[in-house]
């Protein structure tokens, strides 16, 4: 059986297969999770899309497109306050873990304190940010080589 798509149904179709294209797949999914244009069994749509993936596919996904982005701060990045924001009651050397990534220069940071409670949640650029390192670090993988 055949099921013929009213014109707006193929739009939303043809809309669909386009943001799938080029959201992230995180995005994409939350996007016809909570989109609802009235009409339409998206639920369905989302399983066609996924028929063959798994979790672990999704991930890979995810990271991929992440990785592509080359971005200099990714989620639970841990940062460093280069600036003093008295007006938001932060300060140089605060230190705080990037939770979420706007756009490729625009990062939420959570600062917390040694108990792990967070006391600011604040939306900062890549140029009031530098990412610390835990461990040693090869050369190759440093954004500025001196030496």
């Amino acid at each position: 059986m055949t099921v013929k798509l009213t014109e707006n149904e193929q739009l939303i179709e043809k809309v669909l297969l386009i943001l799938q294209k080029q959201l992230p797949p995180i995005e994409f999914l939350g996007f016809v999770a909570t989109f609802n244009l009235g009409k339409g069994d998206y639920l369905a749509f989302k399983e066609q899309l996924q028929e063959n993936e798994t979790v672990e596919s999704l991930c890979q996904k995810i990271d991929e497109y992440e990785n592509n982005q080359n971005l200099k701060f990714k989620p639970l990045d841990v940062v460093a306050l280069l600036e003093d924001l008295p007006q938001l009651g932060l300060y140089r050397g605060q230190v705080g873990t990037i939770v979420e990534v706007y756009e490729p220069s625009v990062f939420e940071v959570e600062f917390s304190d040694t108990s792990g409670r967070a006391y600011a949640i604040e939306t900062l650029q890549e140029n009031q940010l530098m990412l610390l390192h835990h461990s040693p670090l090869e050369p190759e993988k440093l954004a500025v080589n001196v030496g």
